[in-house]
């Protein structure tokens, strides 16, 4: 009996079934990115949608006939048992996975593993970890926060002049440069305060004329949730169109120069000046389509999982939650879960692409010092004799992801980082809390 207590003493709180509700705010956090997760995916099918103009994609048939084995787009969106079918961008009458409560155990039980087998290293990753002032919950911390209590430590937090660098979208460009980390290419970028239309314009036809570039995104660099974007696709012939300049210069001082992010993105909505960049549209493969997209979760500098969006080269519709990858390499696929399940597109990415993207991420993590951040980029070369191309797209100081699965262990080595490491300062205040 005793070594059963000295067992259930080691584990991380989660793991002994305890669970604290969020007291510190009236605002439901989960239910808030769930709500700005969907409008992100939904914008950003949408936007890949309309950019194909009359021609209607077809986003699932390859140029050789090759076909997601799992079904098409909407078959993807339809709640059902499997992995590829039971997910959170799942329409909201398909039920967010109830569809699949067996697959859901046996994801919850995954995660629990991960957690329980590698709560020491994080623990040690965090005692010499280079913790920033911006991201630093010292003094907040008191050693019983939940998943959600340590989030709205975080939001907090990013109400700093400093988080200009990392999520200004021009800036941060410069920051990953710094720390030789490869990003999507940038063909122009500008701030309100800079931005001048008829050098925009005048860069428009440059990439038409001189650059040879058919297609590219723009992207506002303040805006969160995929807002204020646009796809352009055949400029080459577009920008013999004077009236398209003008439409191009019309949207970026509608839907992005003159917009401010959401009082929901407070430290975005403060401290951002509105901007634009005008990026490469990443192709993953030839199918038409969104790109696949892995982010990856890092805390204390060390990768806790990654997880996938958009489409891959077979043309398989990647809903948020169907492919899911702890540090370890467990978790589960399209396919299902691991080991159990096996899925093509997931052993070319272990094989080829993930000790890339955890040094990628862990080195961003690290280069900013940040105990909780994640770090989104978009894969291609997935195909036999292709090399891997990784960039990094963006990186997100507050994921939209609920971590349903994930958010007992998140938020166990996350607030026992402090704890463990000596940063955590008891007080009797946060005692009178405690108690």
């Amino acid at each position: 009996l005793a070594k059963s207590f000295i067992v259930v003493a080691l584990l991380p709180q989660s793991l002994c079934a305890r669970v604290q509700v969020d007291s510190f705010s009236g605002v439901d956090l989960a239910e808030v990115f769930t709500e700005k997760e969907a409008l992100s995916a939904a914008r950003t099918r949408a936007g890949f949608e309309a950019a194909c103009g009359n021609n209607k994609c077809n986003f699932q048939k390859h140029k050789d006939g090759v076909r997601c084995p799992y079904g098409d787009k909407a078959v993807s969106l339809s709640g059902g048992s499997t992995s590829y079918t039971c997910h959170y961008h799942l329409p909201q009458d398909q039920g967010f996975g109830r569809t699949c409560p067996e697959l859901q155990q046996r994801r919850m039980q995954l995660a629990r593993f991960f957690t329980a087998g590698h709560y020491a290293q994080f623990m040690a990753a965090a005692k010499t970890f280079n913790l920033k002032q911006l991201f630093d919950k010292t003094d907040l911390v008191r050693g019983d926060e939940s998943y959600e209590n340590m989030v709205r430590y975080h939001i907090d937090g990013l109400m700093n002049p400093d988080i200009e660098v990392i999520e200004d979208k021009i800036k941060m460009k410069k920051l990953v440069a710094n720390f030789s980390i490869p990003a999507t290419t940038m063909y122009y970028g500008a701030h309100k305060s800079t931005f001048c239309a008829n050098k925009f314009k005048q860069k428009l036809l440059h990439l038409c004329n001189e650059e040879a570039v058919d297609e590219f995104i723009i992207k506002a660099t303040h805006l969160a949730w995929s807002g204020g974007q646009k796809i352009v696709r055949g400029w080459l012939q577009r920008c013999k169109d004077p009236q398209e300049l003008e439409i191009l210069v019309q949207f970026v001082q509608e839907e992005a120069l003159d917009k401010l992010a959401s009082e929901a993105d407070a430290h975005l909505r403060k401290y951002l000046e509105p901007g634009f960049t005008v990026e490469e549209l990443f192709k993953s493969s030839l199918i038409p389509g969104p790109p696949l997209e892995v982010k990856a979760q890092v805390i204390w500098g060390k990768l806790h999982q990654v997880f996938f969006i958009g489409q891959d080269h077979r043309g398989c519709n990647v809903g948020s939650g169907s492919w899911n990858v702890y540090g370890d390499g467990t978790g589960w696929t399209m396919g299902g879960p691991l080991p159990e399940s096996s899925d093509a597109s997931h052993d070319v990415f272990m094989e080829k692409f993930f000790n890339q993207v955890k040094d990628y991420a862990e080195r961003f993590a690290t280069g900013i010092g940040a105990d909780y951040t994640r770090v989104d980029f978009f894969l291609a070369g997935l195909e036999d004799g292709q090399d891997p191309v990784i960039k990094l797209n963006e990186a997100e100081t507050v994921s939209g992801l609920k971590h349903v699965h994930d958010r007992f262990g998140i938020g166990d080595v996350w607030r026992d980082g402090y704890v463990t490491s000596g940063r955590m300062k008891m007080t009797a205040e946060k005692w009178d809390k405690v108690w």
